[in-house]
């Protein structure tokens, strides 16, 4: 933008006027973490754990994200080292390996160490896993492209995920009338409601219905495709995003990350699905 551009030219001209300064400009960032166990752990062990670690960072990042080194400490002992290079050695699709080495700026991530506590939702994080796994999945994996079967299938798993959400909200008990709509309306944004009831061309009170029909006529090969033979690519791709930032808002709110918080993250990544 404008602002940074007249930065970086104001910098270059005060590298010229003060040639025998010296600047340390911080080109890179990244993250990293020391794991200190009181029981042995094997190199697999170890692999796991630093894959739950990224994952996390995956969805915070919006983006696939993995360990590119493990350097393992024999007895703390800093001479005695062992690293290994994870990213070039694991089979991941081209298109994940390169989207998760591109360039990311701090600005461009709404849920950071500024605004939440770290040391308080990675632990929880990493106790549930296991729970929180079909969805890190989807981020971890990500390859930008989606073919209209791929997305089919999405759509159906992330409905599945929102009959979840409903019963966690209404308490055990799924609320069939609002089996779609309750879960978008408790933890969507405005801006992200509007955008559903704009791919379907329709109010958003007819949310839910919109979502049951064309779940149903996506899983059912004799239901009458209605709504299918209204949407192109582009628009299930938005449903489905949406849908994502949905589900995985709930998962924000079971690791402790603040609603409005959640709804920045929804509306800085709605910017690119809607482009």
């Amino acid at each position: 933008n404008n602002a940074l551009k007249e930065l970086a030219d104001a910098f270059e001209l005060v590298k010229e006027k003060y040639q025998d300064a010296y600047f340390s400009l911080r080109e890179e960032m990244g993250f990293s973490f020391y794991l200190d166990s009181k029981d042995d752990k094997t190199i697999n062990e170890i692999s796991m754990f630093s894959y739950d670690m990224s994952s996390l960072f995956s969805i915070l990042n919006n983006r696939p994200a993995f360990p590119e080194t493990i350097t393992i400490l024999y007895d703390n002992d800093t001479y005695n080292v062992m690293s290994i290079q994870v990213l070039t050695s694991m089979r991941l699709e081209q298109r994940t390996i390169n989207m998760a080495k591109e360039t990311s700026e701090h600005r461009h991530m709404p849920i950071n160490d500024k605004n939440v506590s770290l040391d308080k939702i990675i632990p929880i994080w990493l106790s549930n896993t296991d729970r929180f796994n079909v969805i890190a999945t989807l981020y971890q994996y990500e390859t930008g492209f989606m073919t209209l079967s791929s997305v089919y299938g999405l759509i159906i798993l992330l409905c599945t995920h929102l009959e979840d959400i409903n019963a966690y909200i209404c308490d055990g008990k799924i609320d069939k009338k609002f089996k779609y709509s309750l879960p978008i309306k408790h933890y969507g944004s405005n801006n992200l409601i509007r955008c559903i009831s704009e791919t379907f061309n329709s109010s958003i009170e007819n949310i839910g219905a919109n979502i049951s029909d064309l779940r149903n006529e996506l899983a059912h090969s004799d239901r009458e495709k209605i709504l299918m033979d209204k949407l192109d690519i582009n628009h299930y791709i938005v449903i489905c995003e949406a849908l994502k930032l949905i589900v995985v808002t709930h998962v924000f709110h079971l690791i402790g990350i603040d609603l409005k918080i959640a709804h920045r993250y929804q509306d800085e990544f709605l910017l690119y699905i809607e482009k």
